[in-house]
């Protein structure tokens, strides 16, 4: 599972501890990127929130990831 979460998305980022200890506690994989300086939502490209730079570093990393794990399956 990819986790990508605006460092500043206060309300949202509150439930990160729990789902990252329920992840662990079910030993899944995943990985949990934080983007500092952004806000949610970030990669809406229409709102005052947009922030390009970590827009396009998460859909990087989620191109990567379903490469790395959806390819061939």
């Amino acid at each position: 599972m990819l986790v990508c979460y605006a460092r500043e998305g206060a309300r949202i980022n509150g439930g990160v501890p729990s789902l990252e200890a329920e992840l662990m506690a079910q030993q899944k994989d995943y990985k949990l990127v934080t983007y500092p300086g952004a806000g949610h939502p970030f990669f809406n490209d229409t709102g005052s929130r947009y922030r390009p730079d970590s827009a396009e570093a998460v859909w990087m990393r989620s191109l990567d990831w379903f490469e790395d794990h959806l390819m061939g399956t």
